[in-house]
């Protein structure tokens, strides 16, 4: 195979897999949005890093979205020619560093990942990957929460009380305020009587809400800036392929929020 006709065939098979791939486009107008600092902790700050990734939790009438702003920002930046020298700069400025005995960039479990909840029904559709192969899972979590009102402390200037769950291979602590009466939170988690503002998953990662916008918020957006089409895959299965030998040797693999 002459190197012409294997371009051509990887210029074919791109443009087959974006055909039917939707583009970046608003959903609907946002009434809230919440920005949360995530970080390592315990064991974990010594093999990932100490560096904090920004969460987005972004909420409509219909539909709520959550993703990690670095993500965005990267794929924003790159997927665009004009922009990609922005991105190419920033990203070499953070591996010379880590190269100088820095921090590694850090890669909280998710980062790659957007999210969006369907209020109505509280249906979860993840658009995720392994090794550039876009998916799509589509889930209905359900988690049973031990709710302790006596337990009180103040996350971005609200009044929150904790509650606890074991979900999915992992125990989950978070805070959750009564003032904000919406039952949603980072990533997967919902089901309380208000606003989860702050979690704790012992020995793995803390996250903490520090911004909360009501006002010139961004509508809640279909992010897809590379247009690729993801295939529908079943949750246990994409856990099964993602904890497999699929990786390259030395490829540092993340933990996952869910074990199970």
């Amino acid at each position: 195979m002459t190197q012409r006709l294997f371009l051509c065939l990887v210029f074919v098979c791109l443009l087959l897999n974006s055909v039917k791939a939707q583009k970046t486009h608003a959903i609907e107008p946002a009434n809230i949005e919440v920005r949360y600092a995530a970080r390592y902790e315990g064991e974990s700050v010594e093999k990932y890093g100490k560096l904090a990734n920004t969460f987005v939790l972004r909420c409509g009438h219909t539909i709520s979205q959550y993703f990690c702003y670095e993500s965005f920002k990267t794929d924003s930046l790159s997927s665009n020619p004009e922009n990609f020298h922005i991105w190419f700069e920033e990203h070499m400025k953070e591996w010379k560093n880590y190269e100088a005995g820095g921090d590694r960039p850090t890669d909280l479990p998710g980062r790659g990942d957007y999210l969006y909840r369907n209020l109505a029904d509280s249906t979860v559709t993840t658009y995720t990957a392994i090794m550039g192969e876009h998916f799509r899972i589509v889930d209905k979590p359900v988690m049973v929460w031990n709710v302790e009102m006596d337990s009180v402390k103040t996350v971005a200037g609200y009044e929150c009380h904790l509650a606890t769950t074991h979900f999915r291979g992992r125990d989950w602590r978070v805070w959750f305020t009564l003032d904000i009466p919406l039952s949603l939170g980072p990533w997967k988690l919902s089901g309380l009587p208000g606003l989860i503002l702050a979690v704790e998953v012992p020995g793995l990662m803390h996250m903490e809400a520090y911004q909360i916008l009501t006002t010139n918020l961004s509508p809640v957006t279909f992010y897809n800036y590379w247009e690729k089409k993801s295939t529908d895959i079943d949750r246990a299965k994409f856990l099964k392929a993602k904890n497999s030998g699929a990786y390259p040797k030395g490829t540092i693999k993340l933990p996952q929020l869910e074990t199970e």
